[in-house]
C-alpha cells in the first residue's frame, strides 16, 4: 500500500512512536496495518518486522533477530512496489483540495478498508479469527524490540485497530486518531468523506492493485504466508 514514511529519524534509526509531526513533515508512519500483516508469515518475527519497516531507517538494530530484519526488508520492498505501481498513483491523484496532500494517508486507510470488505477473496480464515490470532501472535513480542518501539502494537491489541477499518465509521475514526497526533490543525478528520466520495473508482483500484501485490509477495519475495490466510495457488 501507498507508504506514510517520516520525517528523518534521530541517531540510531529508530522514530519514537511518540513524536508529533508538522503539517509540512512527512506522515507519522504506515497505516495499511491490516494489508501488513496479512502479507506476512504467521509468526510474530514477521508481524512485527512488516509492521516495523517505517519506524526503523536505515540499518536495523543489531539487536533485533534475523527473523525480524527479513520482515522489515519485506516492508520496505513491498512499500516499493505500491509506490511505484500505476494503480495506485492514479488513486492518490484521485483526493482532491485540501485533502490531496495527505492522498496518501487516505489511500493506505482506504485500501485497509476494501481488503476488510472483499476479505473472503483474499483469505479462507474469516477476518475476525485472523484478527484475534494476530493479536495472540503480537502478544508473544520479539526480542531485541524497546518500549518505544513496541508501545503503538500494544495500543494497536489493547484498542483493536485493525478491526474498526472494515466500517466507514472505522475510517472516520482512525483519521480523527492520526490528526489528533499532528501538531497543526488538518483535514484528516474527514479522511472518511473523500473515501466515499470516491468509493466505487478507488475500490476498483484496490481490486486491481491487490492481486498483482499478492503475486509480487509470493514470487518475487516468497513470502509464505500459512494456506489458512492466503488464497489457493
Amino acid at each position: 500500500m501507498p507508504s506514510l514514511r517520516r520525517a528523518a529519524p534521530p541517531a540510531g534509526g529508530v522514530v519514537p512512536p511518540s513524536q508529533g509531526a508538522k503539517a509540512h513533515d512527512e506522515p507519522l508512519e504506515t497505516l495499511n496495518y491490516l494489508a501488513h500483516i496479512y502479507l506476512a508469515e504467521r509468526t510474530p518475527e514477521s508481524i512485527y518486522g512488516n509492521l516495523l519497516g517505517d519506524f526503523i531507517k536505515g540499518n536495523p538494530p543489531a539487536t533485533l533477530s534475523g527473523a525480524v530484519v527479513k520482515g522489515i526488508e519485506q516492508h520496505r520492498q513491498i512499500d516499493k512496489f505500491t509506490d511505484d505501481h500505476a494503480t495506485t498513483r492514479a488513486s492518490r491523484a484521485r483526493i482532491e483540495g485540501e485533502l490531496r496532500r495527505f492522498a496518501g494517508i487516505i489511500v493506505d486507510l482506504s485500501y485497509d478498508h476494501f481488503l476488510s470488505r472483499h476479505w473472503s477473496r483474499f483469505a479462507h480464515q474469516p477476518l475476525p479469527e485472523f484478527i484475534r490470532h494476530t493479536y495472540t501472535l503480537m502478544a508473544q513480542e520479539p526480542q531485541g524490540l524497546d518500549e518505544a518501539q513496541l508501545h503503538p502494537f500494544r495500543r494497536m491489541r489493547e484498542e483493536d485497530w485493525l478491526s474498526p477499518y472494515a466500517t466507514i465509521a472505522g475510517i472516520e475514526q482512525a483519521g480523527l486518531r492520526i490528526a489528533a497526533r499532528v501538531r497543526r490543525p488538518t483535514p484528516l478528520g474527514r479522511a472518511a468523506q473523500a473515501l466515499v466520495a470516491h468509493y466505487e473508482p478507488l475500490e476498483q483500484d484496490f481490486l486491481t492493485f491487490f492481486p498483482q501485490l499478492i503475486d509480487f509477495a509470493r514470487h518475487q519475495l516468497q513470502m509464505v504466508a500459512g494456506d489458512h490466510c492466503w488464497p489457493a495457488r
